[in-house]
């Protein structure tokens, strides 16, 4: 493993699902098979490249042999790579769930999600904004193709939404990139950090353009409209991946272009609470909407909104530069437990409404009974999601609350844990529903092999916090450091 040439890592998980995704446009029968082989060749290159960085630290690529600011910089830190085999494994997991009988999903599933996978992974190793906005506009056009293959009209009008709201933020992204190539004549994030240390007017509105336009991508309060319908309605494995994966993406590009990007520039006191303001305010509205809820997909929807409100908070919380690292790690701890959790959730979600033949929650009294492994799976899920010990989520809300604490931001310690009161409203609701009276007898025969599935994506959220220390130690290599002159 020493001896990998981190370029064949690299090469190997963008490149596998891309080719696994032209392969499945070509054979269009075998698209299952091509989707499994490259997850699988992904994930083993992601395990890789993340113990390389684990022992060697930052893994810096330029493509071509092209040094920024002329060519194309690849730079794959300690969360980018763990985002990076995070993706590969639900990835997997998502694609053998897809790919078992009965119910395996038809041949035009398998393009546009190889194709999901391939842009989110060049997109964590990307270290030019360009490029960057490129891999995220990539990931949102297959995100939209996956949404319109849900049943009825009702999915097709989720994915027009989508796809307006997307070309809106890809719109407004673009202008803000735009102008900070304009302004400055690069686009590295290394470069443009020294370079914005005065950023000018330019600089401001080009931060507020780029801001707005992954708001929208990353269904941030008060632009979350579209999201609720997109993941309700797209297939399970298609909302599984969206959920878990292609909203954080957009997050994760946020807190690079404020926190590296920015990291020297004179950000205003108001600027950074204003932001952790709109955080709070998604977790408090969308634990409020996930709570009047009665379809088990909307309610897991809604819920999404809270967790991208925890990511948010983490650049207000990030000013004191002694505790930057420490709120690093906790919005990472976020990004990762969040995405194997929720897409255990939606998958487990998938199987009741595909066994009941809706996910109205009214009506799967005693599926516990006729399904324990996937209401298990899905009860662990919920336990990380409001952050209860020993969950990844209890070890993210933990270190949140410890950088607010220790940087004299006791405010944002409220929204933090009333965001878990929230959502253990909710997913009780749910689960107590599902545990209650009945036996289930109406309810259709799960395939066993994704019961199991969803069961190991739903213990891996739990290993995270079971074992923090090894992923805590790998978010911090190449964790932003910034001297935003601002006061919290």
């Amino acid at each position: 493993m020493e001896g990998i040439d981190p370029w064949w890592a690299a090469a190997v998980i963008v490149g596998a699902p891309l080719t696994g995704g032209v392969l499945a446009i070509l054979w269009g029968a075998l698209g299952h098979v091509w989707a499994l082989a490259a997850t699988a060749a992904m994930t083993a290159a992601a395990v890789v490249a993340t113990a390389r960085i684990g022992r060697h630290g930052v893994i810096h690529l330029a493509l071509g042999g092209w040094s920024a600011p002329l060519g194309i910089h690849w730079r794959i830190d300690g969360l980018g790579a763990l985002l990076i085999l995070t993706t590969a494994l639900v990835a997997m997991a998502v694609a053998w769930f897809a790919a078992s009988p009965p119910r395996r999903m038809p041949p035009a599933f398998w393009p546009p999600f190889l194709f999901e996978v391939a842009a989110l992974a060049a997109l964590f190793m990307s270290w030019d904004v360009f490029n960057v906005y490129v891999a995220l506009e990539l990931a949102s056009l297959a995100a939209v193709t996956l949404v319109a293959q849900g049943h009825g009209k009702a999915a097709v009008a989720a994915a027009l939404r989508y796809l307006l709201v997307a070309l809106a933020g890809a719109i407004t992204t673009l202008l803000g990139v735009g102008l900070l190539y304009a302004g400055f004549g690069t686009l590295d994030l290394s470069i443009l950090s020294r370079a914005l240390a005065g950023p000018g007017l330019v600089g401001w509105l080009a931060l507020a353009l780029i801001t707005v336009g992954l708001a929208a991508k990353a269904a941030l309060f008060p632009l979350h409209t579209w999201l609720p319908a997109a993941h309700a309605s797209a297939p399970a494995p298609g909302s599984a991946l969206l959920s878990a994966l292609v909203v954080e993406a957009s997050l994760f590009v946020l807190l690079r272009v404020w926190m590296v990007g920015f990291a020297h520039a004179p950000v205003p006191g108001p600027a950074l609470q204003s932001l952790g303001l709109i955080g709070a305010a998604g977790i408090v509205w969308g634990g409020l909407l996930a709570m009047r809820q009665r379809r088990l997909k909307l309610l897991l929807a809604f819920s999404t909104l809270t967790q991208v409100g925890y990511v948010v908070m983490v650049v207000p919380l990030s000013a004191d530069p002694r505790w930057t690292e420490l709120a690093w790690q906790g919005g990472g701890m976020v990004l990762v437990s969040h995405a194997f959790a929720k897409a255990a959730m939606f998958l487990g979600a998938g199987m009741i409404m595909d066994a009941a033949g809706h996910d109205r929650l009214e009506n799967i009294r005693g599926a516990a009974h006729a399904m324990p492994m996937t209401l298990f799976a899905f009860a662990i899920g919920g336990i990380n999601l409001i952050g209860l010990p020993p969950s990844g989520g209890f070890v993210a809300k933990w270190l949140l609350i410890e950088a607010a604490l220790n940087g004299g931001q006791w405010w944002w310690a409220v929204p933090l844990a009333a965001g878990g009161l929230f959502t253990a409203a909710y997913l009780f609701r749910a689960v107590a529903v599902a545990f209650s009276a009945g036996d289930g007898g109406a309810l259709a025969a799960v395939p066993r092999r994704q019961e199991v599935l969803v069961l190991m994506l739903a213990l891996a959220s739990l290993l995270l916090g079971l074992f923090p220390a090894q992923p805590l130690s790998v978010m911090a290599i190449g964790a932003p450091t910034h001297s935003w002159s601002a006061e919290p």
